[in-house]
């Protein structure tokens, strides 16, 4: 048996959310959601995560996903690859040439034709 993950918020000690404040379940996270990134922005949560979509797991199942919430209790999810990808994060402010990058530029480009961000 495969048990998808759940990303779930910590707010004090040992005090989780329940329900999860995300999970997967879509085609493209369907057995996971891994690798959580979040970045607080204009008032919203971006949390961007590994998603899995195939098990077992191979490249072309393996792609970036973004749940957006402002208070973990609803949240809206976005794929945001298509294509193999993972370990995706969002600055809170425009990049420029001396910022340090950390990603590719096409998944910066795929988060700013998606989202309208930068």
């Amino acid at each position: 048996m495969f048990l998808p993950s759940v990303t779930r918020l910590a707010a004090g000690k040992n005090r989780l959310s329940s329900p999860p404040a995300h999970q997967a379940g879509d085609d493209w996270d369907k057995y996971g959601c891994e690798d959580p990134r979040v970045t607080k922005m204009d008032g919203k949560y971006y949390i961007f995560y590994t998603a899995l979509s195939r098990y077992p797991f191979t490249a072309d199942g393996i792609k970036v996903g973004v749940a957006v919430t402002r208070d973990f209790k609803t949240v809206e999810k976005h794929q945001v690859t298509t294509f193999n990808s993972k370990a995706m994060a969002m600055f809170p402010s425009a990049l420029t040439v001396n910022t340090p990058r950390y990603l590719p530029p096409i998944l910066t480009a795929a988060v700013q034709n998606r989202f309208g961000f930068f």
